[in-house]
C-alpha cells in the first residue's frame, strides 16, 4: 500500500522540480513563503498578485466570479485547458503541412516544453508535439523509453520512431497481437459445427470472404502499427517468418498473406519494392474472386507461370519466400480443390486430356508443393526442383483417375437395366483402391492432400443421396481408409484438414448410418488418434452431437466413454498452467454443452444393451429348456427303443426260423 504513494510522490517532487527549473512558481515556493513570513495574509495576496493573469481588464471579472462563489482554482483550471486546446489545435494545424518553416516551429517547441513533461497539465502539450514531429531527435527518444508511463502515452507514430530503433520493445508490442490471431485461427478451426443445421454451412475456409479476413481486428493492428514505415514492416514479416519456422504453424502463412494484402488495400508504397511476395500474392488474391466455384482463370494462371518462371532464373531464395504464402491453409484449399476440380472435369470430358498433358494440374502442383514443403524451402533443406516428382503426373494422377471414371461408371451401372450393365466387365459390388496408389499417400503431401479434397469435394461422401447417386458404404470406405496411412497423418493430426474432413462428415448423415463406415471412422480413425492428437476429442464430439441419431448404439457408447476421461482430466486441468489452457477450456465449454444429451443417450444405450443380454439370456434359456425336454426325450424315445429292440429280434429270430 506505501509503494504507490511513494512513487506518486517521487513524481510530484521531480515535476515541481521540473516547474522550478523553468523559473515557475510552485506550491513548494508557497509553503517556505508561509512558513518564513510574518503576515501570511499579505504574503498571500502578493503571491496571487504575481501569479495570477496579469490583465488589467480582468480584474472586474474576478470580484463578479467572487460574488457567484467560483474559485479561483476552478477559473484558472478552466483558462489552462482552453489555451491547452488551442494549442495542440495549433500544433495539429503545423503538423497537417511539415514544411520546413513548420518543422523547425515544431522542434523549437519542443525544445521549451519537454522539459516539463512530467507535469500532468503540460504533457498532452508535449505529446502532440511529439505525434506532429516527422523525426525526433534520438535525444527525446531515450528519455521517452526510460519512463514507461510516457511511453505508454506515446502516440503510434512516436512509437513507431521508437521501435525503429529498439527492437524489443517492438517486440513487446506485437507479440500480444500475434499470438491473439493464432489463437482465433485455432478457436475457429476447434469450431467445426459452423453453420451445420443452418441454410448457409460454412466451415474455417468460407465462414468469412478473402477480403474481409485480412479486415479482422488484429490485421488491421498491425497494419497501423507498422504505418509507412518500411523498417518495421521488414523487422514484422522477419518475426512472422522466424515464428513459423520455430513452429511450423501454417497460420503464420496465413497472417503474411492478409498483412500483405491489407497493406496493399491502404496503398502503402514501398510494398512491391521491399517484398518480393507482392506480385505472387495480389495473383493468389484475385484467383479467389473464382474460389466458390472451384475455378483458377486462365490470364491468372498465366501470371503466376510467368511469376514462378522468372524467380527460378533470378534469386534463389525468392521461390523460398513465395513459399510462405503458397503455405496459407487459404490457398493450398483453393489450388487443390481447383486441382481436384480440374481432374475430376477431365475424367467426365468428350475429350479427355492424360493428366501429365494437363499445364495447369503443373502449376497447381508445383505451387502445392511449395506450400506443404514452405519450411524445408526457407531452411533450404531442399530445393523444388527436387521434390517435383514426375511420377506423380505419370502414375499417380492416372490412377487416380481412373478410380473416378471407375466410380463413375459403377454408379451408371447401378442405375442402368441388368441387360446393359452385363455388357461391362465392372463389378459392382466391390471397390478396391488401385495399389498403386498407397505408395503416393504414405509418402506425398501432395497425393495426400488431393485425396482429401477429393473426400471433401462430395462424390465419394454426398451430404444428400439420390436414386441417382445412392450412398454406396463400400466406394466411400475404398476411400476413407487410406485416411489413418496419409503422410503426415494429413487427415487427422493437421487441423485444417482434419477440420475440413470433419465439417463435410457433419453433412453426411448416411456415413454413420451404414455400419462399416461408423465402424471405421469411429473405432478406426477417431477413437485411436484421442490420445495422440488434441483436436481429435473435439471432432469426435461434435460428430456425435451432431449423429447421435443414426450412429449405431455400440459405436455411440465407445465414442462417449472414449470422451467422458478427457472431460474429467480437463476439468481437473483448468485451473493449471497450461501452454493449452485456451484449448483445455473451449473443449470443457463444448463438453458442457452436449453432456445432458450424450449422457442421456448413453444411458438410453445401456439400457438398451441391458434389454438386448436380458432377451439374450432369456432366449438362450428356452433354448436349454428346449434342450433339456429334447434330451428326455430322447431318453423315454431310447428306452422305448431298446425294449422293442428285444421283440424286434426275437422277431427276426422267429422269422429266421420260419
Amino acid at each position: 500500500m506505501s509503494d504507490q504513494p511513494s512513487s506518486v510522490l517521487s513524481q510530484q517532487h521531480q515535476y515541481l522540480a521540473d516547474l522550478e527549473k523553468c523559473g515557475i512558481t510552485t506550491s513548494n515556493n508557497l509553503r517556505e513563503l508561509l512558513t518564513t513570513c510574518p503576515d501570511p495574509m499579505e504574503c498571500i495576496r502578493e503571491f496571487q498578485l504575481l501569479n495570477s493573469i496579469q490583465f488589467p481588464s480582468l480584474r472586474p471579472i474576478m470580484k463578479l466570479l467572487d460574488l457567484h462563489g467560483i474559485r479561483r482554482t476552478e477559473y484558472h483550471e478552466a483558462v489552462f485547458a482552453d489555451l491547452t486546446d488551442k494549442m495542440v489545435t495549433k500544433l495539429r494545424a503545423l503538423g497537417e503541412k511539415p514544411t520546413p518553416e513548420n518543422v523547425s516551429k515544431l522542434e523549437q517547441h519542443l525544445e521549451r516544453s519537454f522539459r516539463l513533461y512530467r507535469a500532468p497539465k503540460i504533457r498532452p502539450i508535449v505529446l502532440e508535439t511529439l505525434a506532429q514531429l516527422p523525426n525526433i531527435a534520438d535525444r527525446y527518444l531515450k528519455l521517452i523509453i526510460c519512463d514507461k508511463e510516457f511511453y505508454d502515452q506515446c502516440s503510434l507514430p512516436v512509437k513507431q520512431q521508437i521501435w525503429i530503433k529498439n527492437e524489443c520493445l517492438f517486440l513487446e508490442a506485437i507479440e500480444p497481437v500475434l499470438d491473439a490471431y493464432i489463437l482465433d485461427k485455432e478457436r475457429v478451426l476447434l469450431s467445426a459445427t459452423i453453420g451445420v443445421g443452418s441454410d448457409k454451412q460454412t466451415n474455417f475456409f468460407t465462414c468469412d470472404s478473402w477480403k474481409g479476413r485480412r479486415q479482422k481486428k488484429h490485421i488491421q493492428e498491425l497494419v497501423s502499427m507498422v504505418g509507412q514505415r518500411e523498417i518495421l514492416y521488414c523487422k514484422l514479416i522477419s518475426i512472422i517468418r522466424d515464428r513459423f519456422l520455430a513452429t511450423d504453424n501454417p497460420n503464420y502463412c496465413s497472417l503474411h498473406f492478409e498483412l500483405l494484402m491489407a497493406a496493399h488495400d491502404v496503398n502503402v508504397e514501398f510494398l512491391a519494392r521491399v517484398d518480393p511476395c507482392h506480385d505472387f500474392a495480389w495473383c493468389l488474391d484475385a484467383c479467389a474472386k473464382h474460389h466458390r466455384a472451384k475455378l483458377i482463370d486462365s490470364q491468372q494462371m498465366s501470371k503466376l507461370r510467368t511469376l514462378l518462371d522468372t524467380s527460378k532464373k533470378g534469386q534463389s531464395n525468392v521461390v523460398a519466400q513465395l513459399s510462405l504464402i503458397a503455405g496459407d491453409p487459404h490457398i493450398l484449399h483453393m489450388i487443390a480443390s481447383a486441382a481436384v476440380k480440374t481432374i475430376r472435369d477431365n475424367a467426365f470430358s468428350a475429350n479427355p486430356t492424360k493428366p501429365r498433358d494437363l499445364t495447369s494440374v503443373h502449376l497447381m502442383v508445383k505451387m502445392l508443393l511449395m506450400g506443404l514443403h514452405a519450411k524445408d524451402l526457407l531452411t533450404e533443406q531442399k530445393q523444388l526442383s527436387q521434390m517435383m516428382d514426375p511420377e506423380i503426373f505419370t502414375v499417380f494422377l492416372a490412377a487416380f483417375t481412373t478410380m473416378i471414371v471407375q466410380d463413375t461408371i459403377r454408379v451408371e451401372l447401378n442405375n442402368a437395366p441388368e441387360d446393359v450393365a452385363d455388357w461391362f466387365w465392372l463389378d459392382r459390388e466391390r471397390c478396391p483402391r488401385l495399389s498403386s496408389l498407397d505408395p503416393f499417400l504414405r509418402a506425398n503431401p501432395v497425393c495426400a492432400l488431393l485425396w482429401v479434397h477429393y473426400l471433401a469435394f462430395g462424390d465419394p461422401l454426398p451430404s444428400s443421396p439420390s436414386k441417382r447417386r445412392p450412398f454406396e458404404a463400400a466406394a466411400s470406405l475404398c476411400y476413407l481408409d487410406a485416411l489413418p496411412d496419409l503422410t503426415r497423418q494429413m487427415a487427422v493430426a493437421d487441423p485444417h484438414w482434419a477440420h475440413l474432413l470433419t465439417h463435410r462428415l457433419l453433412q453426411c448423415p448416411s456415413v454413420f448410418l451404414a455400419e462399416p463406415t461408423a465402424t471405421f471412422l469411429i473405432r478406426h480413425f477417431f477413437v485411436p488418434q484421442l490420445r495422440h492428437v488434441p483436436s481429435a476429442k473435439f471432432h469426435l464430439l461434435h460428430l456425435c452431437a451432431q449423429h447421435s441419431s443414426v450412429l449405431p448404439p455400440e459405436l455411440f457408447a465407445l465414442a462417449v466413454d472414449s470422451l467422458l476421461p478427457f472431460c474429467v482430466e480437463e476439468e481437473e486441468e483448468k485451473g493449471g498452467e497450461d501452454n493449452n489452457k485456451v484449448a483445455v477450456l473451449d473443449f470443457c465449454i463444448e463438453f458442457d454443452k452436449f453432456r445432458e444429451q450424450l449422457v442421456s443417450l448413453r444411458q438410453q444405450v445401456t439400457v438398451k444393451e441391458k434389454e438386448t443380454v436380458a432377451t439374450r439370456r432369456a432366449d438362450e434359456g428356452l433354448e436349454e429348456d428346449g434342450e433339456k425336454g429334447e434330451g428326455a426325450g430322447d431318453k423315454v424315445k431310447t428306452g422305448g427303443t431298446r425294449e422293442s429292440e428285444g421283440p424286434e429280434e426275437g422277431e427276426i429270430e422267429d422269422d429266421d426260423d420260419d
